[in-house]
């Protein structure tokens, strides 16, 4: 049985590694599709349970791509081709400092919350797309009132059978 846990939300996040472990324990397949990282490292997932952030969902997009690329990807690249030899070391901390101090903080400050007001965290559209590009799931668990909308709306698309519980 292949199971899709929405918990964008930690707030269940002990109930859900027990019941994600228990689908692995019983031979099936786990996912659990998270907000972020952070709120749960103090709860254990069970080797075989499969946890996706949705920032790896947004990262997927074309846009967020795009971003990464023009921000870092090219001036990485650049900075490869023209640092060989002597000018290496030259180049390596102004690499470091331009991503430190010009990159980062203009994709965090400036792009990261424009690109969330037009299109959303955690968008249901990206949660779509994932659940028909790495499903089928059999059952998809919501975990927490906040994956709510995300469920409502896949269930709108048919998706497979929603739950609250896994029982």
């Amino acid at each position: 049985m292949n199971v899709l846990f929405l918990a964008l939300d930690a707030s269940r996040a002990r109930t859900t590694c027990a019941e994600a472990a228990q689908v692995v324990r019983d031979g099936g397949r786990a996912v659990v599709l998270i907000e972020q990282a952070t709120r749960w490292a103090d709860h254990l997932i069970t080797p075989g349970v499969q946890r996706i952030e949705t920032d790896v969902l947004e990262m997927r997009h074309w846009v967020r791509r795009w971003e990464w690329q023009l921000l870092f990807g090219l001036p990485r690249a650049l900075a490869r081709a023209i640092g060989r030899g002597p000018l290496r070391p030259l180049l390596h901390a102004t690499e470091t400092a331009y991503e430190g101090v010009l990159a980062g903080p203009l994709h965090r400050r400036v792009f990261l919350p424009v690109y969330r007001r037009a299109w959303g965290s955690g968008n249901p559209e990206m949660i779509r797309h994932f659940v028909r590009r790495d499903g089928p799931f059999d059952l998809i668990v919501v975990c927490d009132p906040t994956s709510l909308p995300v469920a409502a709306s896949l269930a709108e698309d048919g998706a497979p059978a929603v739950a609250f519980r896994l029982n």
